[in-house]
């Protein structure tokens, strides 16, 4: 089966090796799991050089340009730390998505389809290797799946790849993947506020999403989710927070000023640091625009999943200096964020 395919051929360069050396260093020598590693970060580079040879704006990753025995910052160990919980290295592709890569070995009827811990791959490059690792061939490619694992008769040709991401562009370009905040990559109005929420900022209420009252807000009766009187997720205690400004246009028709301009600022902060087999705590909060402080009443935040249910909101009322909603989601997970006002409103779409 795997001959039916038309593979594009090249050498592995010593970069690729140096990466997956030092990635796989983190286990035990000649173990399993240290020569999964080593190979699927062979994969991610073979399929970042094949991206890149077809004209796709691919970002860096993590392991890029690191030698074997370099000293990592802070930030390159937390980069580490992700990767290691992952059992691959998704390939971001500007303005389509995450490309997974998987390995395809002769002696297997399937192909394995790796946990990528930030990363919600659109879909995956198939690769195999000449047994000296110094070649590697793109056999073709792998759409989107949940499953463990496919068989090798659903690898589907290259000659295919170019339509299939065509195709899955109008599904994603629109999302904001958090994933991509963690290399300081913002889109679509988005801007870094803070990287880490430092003590002074705990203590003194800035940027702080434990300040304020939240006294002055109604909790929406939820369709679905998380039951009222239930714990609220902990505010995560260190994070990326960003915000946008979002702008409903209102209609006053009672008292006669025609069509109003509300502004908003939609901060959200997720944690730093994903977890295996954990949870991601995000808050999201909607507050006033400079000058103004208070929120309209009845302006409401609502989070809903991928079926569209919603599962938290809340109305503001009063005098409310800003709303949030705190909950915690999966690892490629999907859910969106709306804001409404008198009817109108406007959502933004994010994938964990």
């Amino acid at each position: 089966m795997i001959n039916s395919l038309s593979p594009f051929s090249f050498p592995l360069s010593e970069a690729a090796h140096i990466a997956a050396t030092a990635r796989s260093q983190a286990y035990p020598p000649d173990s399993d799991k240290a020569e999964s590693v080593y190979l699927s970060t062979l994969a991610a580079h073979g399929s970042r050089y094949y991206l890149q040879l077809c004209s796709y704006a691919v970002e860096a990753s993590a392991e890029q340009n690191l030698t074997a025995d370099q000293q990592m910052s802070d930030e390159q160990t937390l980069d580490f730390i992700h990767l290691a919980l992952s059992d691959g290295i998704a390939v971001e592709v500007e303005g389509y998505g995450s490309i997974g890569s998987v390995v395809v070995s002769s002696y297997s009827e399937t192909v394995n389809i790796p946990f990528l811990l930030s990363h919600s791959p659109i879909g995956y490059l198939a690769l195999s290797f000449d047994d000296a690792l110094a070649e590697v061939s793109v056999l073709g490619f792998v759409a989107q799946t949940d499953q463990p694992s496919v068989p090798i008769s659903e690898i589907q040709p290259l000659a295919e790849f170019s339509a299939y991401l065509s195709q899955m562009r109008p599904l994603t370009a629109s999302v904001n993947r958090l994933s991509q905040w963690w290399n300081r990559s913002f889109h679509r109005g988005w801007t870094l506020i803070s990287e880490m929420v430092s003590e002074s900022e705990k203590s003194t209420g800035q940027i702080a999403f434990r300040s304020g009252t939240r006294a002055s807000t109604d909790r929406l009766e939820l369709s679905a989710g998380r039951s009222p009187d239930a714990p609220e997720p902990e505010t995560p205690q260190d994070g990326i927070i960003s915000q946008k400004r979002l702008t409903l246009t209102t209609t006053d028709e009672a008292g006669g000023m025609g069509e109003m301009s509300e502004t908003f600022s939609l901060t959200l902060m997720i944690e730093k640091l994903a977890r295996a087999n954990a949870p991601i705590y995000i808050v999201a909060r909607l507050s006033p625009d400079l000058g103004q402080p208070y929120l309209p009443e009845a302006v409401e935040l609502i989070a809903a999943d991928e079926s569209s249910t919603v599962f938290s909101a809340i109305r503001s009322r009063g005098q409310s200096p800003f709303i949030d909603l705190r909950f915690s989601a999966d690892p490629g997970d999907y859910f969106t964020l709306k804001v409404v006002l008198e009817g109108i409103s406007i959502v933004e779409s994010f994938v964990v």
